[in-house]
């Protein structure tokens, strides 16, 4: 890393500014870059619900090359029947197990050789950094849909309601402004280096844009462990 420091002189005052230049070999990718890593690791899910009332749509992350998935628990909640689609080929998919209080599910298909995703460090994110989601947020004719953006915000403390207004829980995500939709709820939130830092799941409606919510994913993988050992958390 090679820093270069300015001085601006004014009225009495000086101020100093850092100016960090990263080398060749510090691991910063491009977006087309993080693309072409984290792609093969994240996967769509398609779930009908008890009664054939109809299909819900999400994301997933490949948490291992043998078929355990990350998922939201909202995604596959009161699903009858789970698909997953990797590489253009269905599985249908065993819910291991999930936490409605962080809204995490464990997923498993019946295959090997799959990509795991490369998890992160989401304790040190830093306000401002690229953020950069991947996810179906709209079916799937759009699938695999990259958008970017920055962290907007961490440690933002969120409130859940139930339909009657009441507060059901409170939630400590990560907030950022890359654009983010219902499907691509339980995909990747990825840093510059193509990491997992987050697992998509929610956003401001109505009114409201470019406010995307992830679960921070160091407390994220820990709940994901016991899922997928236990069947619970």
């Amino acid at each position: 890393l090679l820093g270069v420091l300015f001085s601006e002189r004014g009225l009495g005052n000086t101020r100093t500014i850092f100016v960090r230049e990263l080398d060749d070999d510090s691991g910063v990718l491009t977006i087309p870059e993080i693309s072409e890593k984290v792609r093969p690791s994240v996967v769509c899910i398609t779930v009908k619900y008890e009664g054939n009332v109809g299909t819900g749509i999400g994301t997933g992350i490949i948490m291992t090359e043998d078929g355990y998935i990350a998922t939201n628990y909202h995604v596959i909640e009161n699903g009858k029947t789970v698909i997953v689609i990797c590489g253009g080929t269905e599985y249908p998919a065993e819910v291991i197990g999930y936490d409605e209080l962080s809204d995490l599910a464990v997923l498993k298909i019946e295959e090997t050789g799959l990509t795991p995703a490369e998890f992160g460090d989401s304790d040190s994110l830093v306000v401002g950094e690229p953020a950069i989601a991947i996810g179906t947020p709209a079916g799937l004719d759009y699938a695999e849909t990259v958008t970017n953006g920055i962290i907007s915000a961490i440690n933002r403390n969120v409130k859940i309601f139930d339909a009657s207004g009441v507060m059901v829980k409170k939630m400590t995500l990560i907030q950022t402004n890359a654009t983010v939709n219902p499907g691509n709820s339980g995909g990747p939130l990825i840093n510059e280096y193509g990491q997992v830092i987050g697992i998509v799941t929610m956003k401001l409606a109505n009114k409201f844009e470019g406010s995307g919510f992830a679960i921070p994913i160091n407390g994220a993988l820990t709940i994901l462990s016991e899922i997928k050992e236990t069947g619970t958390a």
